[in-house]
């Protein structure tokens, strides 16, 4: 059994799925999963560096003391996998802070000049 195979995550077999492969709401999900699972299969960290972060970051969310509902699971699981993933890449040099910090910036200006450049709806009224 492979690294990624024996160490699955907190929750996985709780999320939606499509066949063998999880069911994403949103694209960034699938890009964050995909992120970690080939940055462990170039041998960058361990699934377990990743798995113990993402771990720890879903107790500390999970304030109730029960088990978490699906909708919870589908609301903060993914949220926990960004989280993971920055601890993870930050503790080990691979990004920085001040680049997260830059990259957010530069993705909002890209939305921002879309959006100023877009013309108005016109509605016809008759």
């Amino acid at each position: 059994m492979s690294q990624l195979e024996d160490c699955r995550p907190a929750f996985e077999d709780r999320l939606p799925r499509h066949g063998n492969f999880p069911l994403f709401q949103a694209p960034w999900q699938a890009r964050i999963f995909a992120l970690i699972v080939e940055s462990v299969k170039a041998g960058h960290f361990p699934w377990t560096d990743f798995q113990s972060r993402l771990v720890a970051i879903l107790a500390r969310n999970d304030d109730s003391g029960q088990s978490a509902s699906d909708e919870l699971i589908e609301r903060y699981y993914f949220d926990a996998w960004l989280e993971a993933a920055e601890e993870t890449l930050l503790s080990l040099g691979l990004i920085t802070a001040g680049e997260v910090d830059l990259q957010i910036e530069n993705v909002r200006a890209v939305v921002d000049n879309i959006r100023s450049a877009q013309q108005p709806l016109a509605f016809i009224h008759k």
